[in-house]
């Protein structure tokens, strides 16, 4: 009885064997939560634009979230450095921007899944935690422009939403602020010698 020699492995099979495999991917990239932080300003107008349509795109669910930022609370009333609820009731406050953000989903969503919550609190801390309880994949929102002073004082919210994500932040800059620069320029002051 007569055993059978292996075969030699020919050149082209041992190639293909020492060639590392790839790993397949844990788990492929979907995007099925986008936070979008709300402000009711001009400027965020065009994040929550660029949301809709990447809702539309991948069939996500947009979750607005709103912050009010107690800036200087006195007794139950609340002060915002904008003035636009100035001198109102932390309750009336709230029932005001509950009506907004459902103005909101119905005159420019309408066709989109939306969820809207309202938190109190620093708008990047909160913003931060709502996008960790939501499980968002994509944080949408806007920047505003401050410079100089202005952002000194108020710090930028964006740029620390930015820092501390762990998810991806896409950062939309407002119409006006597009405009009123011109192309190819940027906003740091150049030093004439």
């Amino acid at each position: 009885m007569k055993t059978k020699k292996p075969s030699r492995p020919s050149p082209v099979e041992r190639r293909q064997a020492s060639r590392p495999r790839p790993r397949a991917l844990a788990k492929p990239f979907a995007i099925q939560k986008i936070l979008v932080p709300i402000d009711f300003s001009e400027a965020g107008r065009p994040a929550l634009a660029y949301a809709r349509s990447m809702a539309g795109l991948t069939g996500a669910t947009l979750c607005l979230l709103h912050v009010l930022h107690h800036i200087f609370p006195e007794g139950d009333v609340y002060f915002q450095r904008q003035g636009s609820y100035a001198g109102d009731t932390l309750f009336a406050v709230r029932e005001r921007v509950t009506r907004e953000l459902g103005t909101l989903q119905v005159e420019q969503l309408e066709g989109i899944k939306t969820d809207c919550e309202i938190r109190e609190g620093v708008p990047s801390v909160e913003i931060l935690k709502a996008a960790k309880a939501l499980g968002a994949d994509l944080i949408i929102m806007a920047t505003h422009g401050y410079t100089g002073l202005h952002r000194l004082l108020i710090g930028s919210t964006t740029e620390r939403v930015v820092r501390q994500a762990e998810c991806p932040v896409l950062v939309v800059r407002s119409w006006a602020d597009r405009k009123s620069r011109p192309a190819g320029s940027s906003n740091r002051r150049t030093r004439s010698r």
